[in-house]
């Protein structure tokens, strides 16, 4: 999610992602539909979560 998300407040992200056990990315300067506004930051957020699942496999 973005930190400008209008749609959904940040605190309800964080407050879901804690209740389901979920990681939680917050983009700086983005809203609600991050891959279209901040799509740069949102592949490295991408990248960064399969590399982590990447590191568990091994």
């Amino acid at each position: 999610t973005g930190d400008d998300d209008r749609v959904i407040p940040t605190d309800d992200s964080v407050r879901l992602a804690e209740e389901i056990g979920a990681q939680l990315e917050i983009l700086d300067s983005c809203g609600h539909v991050p891959q279209e506004e901040c799509p740069i930051q949102f592949l490295r957020s991408i990248n960064k979560f399969i590399n982590e699942l990447e590191d568990i496999e091994r």
